[in-house]
């Protein structure tokens, strides 16, 4: 009787160590599962979340200072800055298309410049536009946050607020006011493919892709 108590004991000593053993495999198993190959994501910010929701319309800026109200106007002038420099992008592409070249024109108000100038003068000239256009925008999300620091940490997203078909029509309209009347005429030809490349051009630009 002894001897069967003790082996019934001993196979029942076995059989734990066995489940064990089975058990530590499986959570092994399951840990390596979960870890992610690719590193640790980085999570976004709410604007940049809503920004990327809206990318033809929306434009994102990040401002960090000790003083909240400074954090603020440096995310709002970022966020301006670079919804000017996509719609400046937009113009540039979409003027092309028409067959519009900027760059001529800047040198046919100024003569004796180089072609360097000429570009540079366009591009200056075209951002201007697109700062006018950006003027129509306000801000609909800000986050706020405190680094260790004690430095403010300001996220802003704003948004042309009647929507991208009245941007590109903005947009037309701005361009076709400032150039000569017969290189107006051929934006106003082909003033749905004019509109429709600007839309295009700033989701392209604003997109997540791009960040």
């Amino acid at each position: 009787m002894k001897r069967l108590n003790f082996f019934a004991m001993l196979m029942c000593s076995v059989a734990f160590m066995i489940s064990s053993c089975g058990t530590s495999k499986v959570a092994t198993n399951s840990a390596s599962v979960d870890e992610n190959p690719y590193g640790k994501a980085v999570q976004q910010d709410i604007c940049e979340v809503m920004q990327e929701e809206k990318p033809a319309t929306r434009a994102v800026g990040n401002g960090q200072h000790f003083k909240l109200s400074t954090a603020k106007n440096i995310a709002m002038a970022q966020a301006r800055a670079q919804f000017a420099t996509s719609i400046a992008a937009a113009i540039i592409t979409a003027t092309e298309d028409c067959g519009i070249d900027l760059s001529k024109y800047a040198g046919d108000s100024d003569e004796g410049l180089s072609v360097s100038d000429q570009s540079g003068n366009a591009n200056d000239w075209v951002l201007s536009v697109a700062k006018e256009v950006v003027t129509n925008t306000m801000v609909i999300k800000t986050s706020t946050y405190v680094k260790p620091n004690k430095q403010y940490n300001v996220f802003v997203c704003l948004e042309y607020m009647d929507g991208a078909d009245a941007l590109a029509n903005r947009v037309e309209q701005k361009v076709v006011d400032k150039i000569p009347e017969d290189q107006a005429k051929k934006i106003r030809e082909q003033s749905d493919q004019f509109k429709q490349r600007i839309k295009q051009m700033l989701e392209k630009n604003n997109g997540s892709d791009n960040k």
